[in-house]
């Protein structure tokens, strides 16, 4: 199965929004959480500081990097295809759209 730590999909800051998202692999699955701080979360949820938890098991996970072409090389195939702000929102969206089940978890 997939084995790496902590890997960054994101870590951009500005005055407006600081967006900090990693995943990793074991073999359970891929785990992605992240975190987002500043006043555009404020005016989102009412609080300052949001996180969030993807969780998908290793069936799901493999699944996954079938999709995205990245059973070789799984770090950089998830590199390449969810870096950057809109990572998580590919992720979820390619997962519906195929029937890939995960988990979410969140804290506002």
């Amino acid at each position: 199965m997939i084995n790496f730590s902590d890997m960054v999909l994101c870590d951009i800051s500005s005055k407006k929004v600081d967006v900090h998202i990693r995943v990793s692999g074991d073999d359970e699955g891929l785990h992605f959480s992240g975190y987002e701080i500043g006043p555009v979360v404020d005016d989102s949820w009412g609080d300052d500081d949001y996180e969030y938890w993807y969780n998908l098991d290793a069936e799901n996970a493999e699944k996954l990097l079938e999709l995205i072409e990245g059973t070789d090389d799984p770090k950089a195939a998830l590199v390449r295809e969810f870096s950057g702000t809109d990572g998580l929102r590919k992720r979820t969206d390619l997962c519906n759209q195929n029937n890939i089940e995960y988990s979410f978890h969140s804290y506002v």
